[in-house]
């Protein structure tokens, strides 16, 4: 089980115009992981997981002249599901220090929304979006 949360806030300003960007990315994971636990160096692993989350994006510009226009400004939204699939492999550099890779493969079916300053709202669906990224993480694991 897992969760993420990301929100990022840019702002860009060249004395013409001005543009802020705003990212939020919300996720849960939930699955399940399987671990080959070996007296070997080598600990290989897989898992099944389900994924849900939600990703915003809001952009904003406008002009900073003397007579400025009315600016623009464009928010989209997305909402995912779907099932993940992942293997890899830990090494025992020592008794208690692992360092480990994985790969992932992952299916979603998700929802977009977006809207703009005068223009309508348009929303999409995308039936299935795959993935394949290999390594996803390197990390250290420390055991005691």
């Amino acid at each position: 089980m897992g969760t993420g949360l990301l929100v990022r806030s840019t702002s860009q300003n060249d004395g013409v115009s001005s543009v802020s960007v705003e990212n939020i990315n919300l996720s849960l994971r939930m699955g399940y992981e399987k671990k080959y636990f070996q007296q070997e160096r080598w600990i290989p692993f897989w898992g099944v997981q389900a994924d849900f989350g939600y990703l915003s994006t809001h952009v904003t510009s406008k002009s900073n002249q003397a007579f400025p226009g009315p600016g623009f400004s464009s928010l989209e939204l997305r909402y995912f599901f779907g099932p993940s699939f992942r293997g890899g492999v830990l090494c025992a550099v020592s008794r208690h220090v692992l360092l480990g890779t994985e790969a992932y493969f992952t299916m979603q079916l998700s929802k977009t929304t977006s809207s703009s300053t005068g223009l309508p709202t348009v929303s999409s669906v995308n039936p299935v979006n795959m993935g394949f990224n290999v390594p996803t993480a390197i990390f250290l694991v420390f055991r005691y």
